[in-house]
């Protein structure tokens, strides 16, 4: 599996999140624990309005540097929010 980084003008994304931190391994943890649950539950393949089958990860709302809490989403890029299914 290739990962990279890219930088994008603004753009609209739907999946599932977790709020984690680096402290007590925490990270490791909370992210096993989304992208379990985005792959076993099939999350991707009931996004709709996706933009194309790239699985996206962003890490977003620090509370400060990279050390505290913050966001991180397991998501897909998408053309609009029409139809977003309850839990996303």
């Amino acid at each position: 599996m290739k990962y990279e980084v890219v930088t994008k003008p603004e753009f609209k994304v739907i999946g599932i999140s977790i709020r984690t931190e680096t402290e007590n391994n925490q990270t490791a943890l909370a992210l096993k624990e989304l992208w379990e649950r985005f792959y076993m539950d099939g999350i991707a393949d009931d996004i709709p309005n996706k933009v194309n089958e790239d699985v996206l990860s962003l890490y977003i709302d620090y509370e400060g540097d990279y050390t505290d809490p913050y966001n991180t989403f397991a998501c897909c890029e998408v053309k609009s929010f029409d139809n977003v299914p309850d839990g996303m």
